[in-house]
């Protein structure tokens, strides 16, 4: 049974962030701009996305420390888990990919060389990702980085190299999206033939490898429908499995040209980290807006609510206020969507099958596509509530006018009065009389009709 498999691997942490500027001293890479050329024609996309990728900003070596057991809580029980590796030694290269509207994506990536690749190293790759999805976990898992500087956590490690190369605070950083690429005839093999042998048991290697895909440390007591559904791929063609969930992307190849060419500028394959970085960009354009959509949405809830049984035509005034301030908020917010989805959000403009069906697949798998149309359809029902709260704002506007112009009306009458008492008292004609009480009565008569409209 296969305990382990020589392999060549690089895990790649991937952050969104604001950037409204480039820093002048940045060199935007020749060799990896070749790579991108080849792989994406920007003039084919539908929308206003420009790319500029910075590689190599900050590189160095690092040895990963991990705790030797953590204790998990799993379908209700409470167990160790174990044994970590001691240390994982890699070399890190940090890129950044600068986007459209000020917008950037900072990828780390950790070159882990050439390794025995066995399932406590797998499981460590999984503790990573537990950083910031600690599923099992009470609280995120203690990894350290160690350099020549000194040893600290892997968190203030990686927020202190992006916040020295690029300005931005930790709390300015999306939640990590990974990328772990795989070079590996044997774990191809071994995750090629999981399908085939229908009654044989998983070794240990293939377990881990599954967990690593959904971030679950609890492996060994999944079943084998559970195994199979992890190591299902969103992609696979000859020498190439690719295998996705909600924070990872992993790609297994027999043999890479690319990778190895590619770990030289950016750390990893370019192809795959290209894929990666803009399915993490779409991801997070597509989460702001959910986020100022329901914003929105739960204030029109929130309007209709406080508006339910009150006589439209009898709106308070900061009701009027509330609804106004509503309709500009909601206009904006249409405007801003416009902006992030139609021009800064990528549109699969790949040149070849292989990378635009992955990133096609990746987008389907996060379930991007699905959020995607089902706000959009909260979008298109928050304009159908504005635009119904708008006709209430009208009628009442309408009320508001009615009153002032019988006010009018009634100055009109009281003026004609009097007008009318100097008349007389001044011994005008019977006609002259008779003209200003007609004038009298047709602005009684208006103003009755006024009242009628109100009431």
């Amino acid at each position: 049974m296969t305990a382990s498999v020589d392999a060549t691997a690089t895990l790649v942490l991937s952050f969104e962030f604001a950037l409204p500027t480039v820093p002048t001293h940045w060199q935007s890479g020749t060799a990896f701009q070749t790579f991108e050329e080849d792989v994406v024609d920007l003039r084919a996309s539908t929308s206003l996305f420009d790319c500029t990728h910075y590689p190599g900003l900050k590189t160095g070596s690092v040895s990963l420390r991990f705790p030797r057991e953590i204790r998990i809580e799993t379908e209700g029980r409470s167990i160790d888990h174990g044994p970590f590796p001691e240390a994982l030694e890699a070399h890190f290269n940090l890129s950044v990919a600068a986007l459209p509207l000020g917008r950037a994506v900072a990828s780390l990536a950790f070159d882990l060389r050439d390794l025995e690749l066995t399932p406590e190293r797998l499981d460590a790759v999984t503790l990573i990702e537990k950083l910031w999805a600690p599923r099992e976990l009470s609280t995120p898992p203690r990894i350290e980085a160690a350099t020549a500087s000194g040893r600290q956590s892997l968190t203030k490690f990686i927020d202190g190299l992006l916040a020295e190369v690029t300005g931005a605070e930790p709390h300015d950083m999306s939640p990590a999206r990974l990328a772990l690429f795989v070079e590996s005839p044997a774990l191809f093999d071994l995750v090629l033939a999981a399908r085939a042998e229908a009654d044989a048991p998983f070794p240990p290697l293939l377990e881990s490898f599954a967990g690593c895909a959904q971030n679950v440390l609890d492996h060994a007591h999944q079943d084998r429908a559970e195994t199979l559904d992890s190591l299902d791929p969103i992609f696979a063609e000859d020498g190439v499995i690719v295998i996705a969930s909600q924070r990872i992307l992993i790609e297994v190849a027999r043999q890479s040209r690319s990778f190895h060419e590619g770990r030289k500028v950016v750390g990893t394959c370019p192809y795959f980290l290209l894929v990666h970085v803009l399915a993490t960009h779409n991801e997070m354009v597509l989460r702001r807006w959910v986020d100022k959509v329901s914003g929105v949405y739960n204030r029109i809830l929130d309007v209709q609510s406080r508006l339910a049984g009150k006589d439209v035509s009898r709106l308070a005034s900061a009701d009027v206020r509330l609804i106004e301030g509503l309709q500009k908020e909601f206009a904006d917010i249409r405007v801003s969507v416009m902006i992030d989805i139609r021009s800064t959000a990528f549109q699969n403009s790949f040149r070849y099958d292989t990378e635009r069906e992955m990133f096609d697949n990746l987008m389907a798998t996060r379930g991007l596509v699905r959020i995607n149309l089902y706000w959009q359809s909260v979008l298109d029902s928050c304009d159908q509530a504005i635009s119904d709260i708008a006709r209430l704002n009208e009628s009442s506007r309408g009320r508001r006018m009615n009153i002032i112009l019988a006010a009018l009306t009634c100055v009109t009458i009281l003026s004609v009065v009097i007008d009318l008492r100097t008349e007389i008292d001044a011994g005008s004609t019977v006609v002259s009389t008779f003209l200003a009480a007609g004038a009298v009565f047709g602005a009684f008569a208006g103003l009755l009709l006024l009242i009628r409209r109100l009431y």
